[in-house]
């Protein structure tokens, strides 16, 4: 029995339509497929990154951590350093306490000395008496004058001390003003430690003697001039030293 056109039609629509709904679905399930690839990528993506931020933060977090430990031992090490600093400090109070004492005794010893020293140049030959004078004159004033230490106080005493060792181990010369049988002379004057005290007139022609126990200058004989001539050359260094043939300013006088 021959089919009729209808159900010919109708066959082939169906069959047409069944084609496009499976190229439909195909489509769809290829756009899905698709869409689930690119998602992937994208995740896969995501998950790189997040991997590569967990890294670079691991690589933070162990910075940190060489930071905080090497923050460690340098604090230990400030906190050695402030208790090593506290101990000096606490030396430094101790020893400026003895410095204060020692201080407060120096001072007084300072003043001492130079109230000695005066007596000493008084009761002394009358060896370069003005520069002496002078010298101690400028200690005294040095004592209370702010901007010099102490310690550069007592050097300056010691070195005046020592200068008047000098006078008592040395021969030595030198030119002054004296006031001899009632006038005014220029002379010429040599001190052989405190054994002789001699002055020479400018010419060469008068010579004197300090005699200690009368505190007075003595006019010597001529008979002596060319001995103590010799002893001013050897004190100045012309000629060779010698023995020197010298009246003594210690001697003991006779009544």
């Amino acid at each position: 029995m021959p089919i009729p056109a209808l159900l010919i039609a109708m066959i082939v629509l169906s069959g047409s339509f069944h084609a496009s709904l499976q190229a439909s679905s195909l489509k769809q399930s290829a756009q899905v497929e698709k869409s689930i690839i690119n998602n992937a990528q994208i995740s896969q993506v995501v998950v790189d990154k997040s991997a590569e931020e967990m890294v670079q933060l691991q690589k933070e977090v162990d910075a940190l951590n060489a930071e905080i430990s090497n923050l460690e031992v340098y604090e230990g090490h400030l906190a050695a350093l402030v208790e090593s600093q506290n101990t000096e400090l606490s030396g430094l109070y101790l020893q400026l306490n003895e410095i204060t004492e020692t201080r407060q005794s120096v001072i007084p010893l300072m003043y001492e000395m130079l109230d000695g020293l005066a007596v000493h140049i008084d009761n002394d030959m009358p060896i370069r008496e003005q520069a002496r004078k002078l010298r101690l004159n400028n200690l005294t004033a040095l004592m209370t004058e702010s901007g010099v230490s102490d310690a550069e106080k007592y050097r300056r005493i010691l070195e005046a001390y020592q200068i008047e060792l000098d006078y008592v181990n040395k021969l030595g010369t030198y030119t002054g003003l004296l006031n001899i049988d009632g006038a005014k002379r220029q002379v010429e004057l040599l001190y052989l430690g405190h054994v002789s005290f001699i002055a020479r007139s400018i010419d060469a022609q008068h010579y004197w003697v300090w005699k200690q126990s009368k505190n007075e200058w003595v006019a010597l004989d001529e008979d002596n001039n060319s001995a103590l001539n010799e002893a001013y050359l050897v004190a100045n260094k012309t000629t060779i030293p010698s023995l020197l043939m010298l009246p003594l300013s210690l001697q003991q006088e006779t009544k």
